[in-house]
């Protein structure tokens, strides 16, 4: 199989990388794609790589923030759907519900349009993918923003809207290309912290690249 992994930086594709020889056993061919940081880089990154190597499978890597203080820094998700968190307007200068409207809401975009599924861009293989369960990888939604969310009253916007689990600034990206080309995927993210907090000390980037890059090597020994 013709496996691309993208991430958003070198930094989080590093450990990943290292396995990869172990892996070259299983037949499979590996390709690279730095997407950059952001939805617009990493949108365009991402085609490009698809048109140009036809990937069978799109798998995306990283670290991202997690809005559920109950799941453990370092924990694994594989985000099943994601929205859109910062394309739209927040009115009369509000953060919380109801100031902010996305594209939906302001009816610029309907909420069932391709590839969107009630706002949301919803990976159609993950149920399939058995490993997740018997790996005990929790499943859950994430919001793709871009900016790193610091406002409580931003985070509890996002949280009764959207209901996710993660936060990114790449995920929507990997499944807008999935969908509209057809390519499967999977987007699997290590969380390193909690939405809203800044202090890095606090953070834990490495344990949390570990871990996503371990489930990552179970997720291609199951293919």
């Amino acid at each position: 199989m013709e496996i691309s992994i993208c991430a958003a930086t070198q930094l989080e594709l590093t450990p990943l990388q290292s396995m990869i020889p172990s892996l070259e056993a299983t037949g499979h061919r590996f390709r690279y794609c730095i997407t950059g940081i952001g939805m617009l880089q990493s949108c365009f990154y991402i085609q490009k790589h698809i048109l140009q190597y036809r990937p069978q499978l799109l798998l995306q890597i990283g670290i991202a923030g997690c809005f559920d203080h109950m799941v453990p820094l370092g924990s694994v998700i594989a985000v099943e759907k994601e929205y859109l968190g910062s394309l739209g307007v927040v009115e009369n200068n509000k953060t919380a519900v109801p100031g902010w409207q996305d594209i939906f809401d302001l009816g610029l975009q309907d909420a069932m349009e391709t590839p969107f599924d009630h706002k949301a861009l919803v990976n159609p293989s993950i149920s399939d993918w058995r490993w997740l369960q018997r790996a005990g990888v929790i499943t859950g939604a994430a919001v793709t923003i871009d900016e790193i969310t610091t406002s409580a009253e931003r985070i509890l916007t996002l949280e009764d809207r959207y209901q996710p689990t993660l936060e990114s600034m790449e995920g929507a990206a990997l499944h807008f290309n999935g969908l509209m080309y057809q390519v499967p995927f999977l987007q699997i993210r290590g969380i390193s912290n909690y939405t809203g907090e800044r202090d890095k000390t606090k953070w834990q980037i490495g344990p949390a690249l570990q871990a996503v890059s371990n489930q990552a090597v179970q997720f291609i020994q199951g293919l």
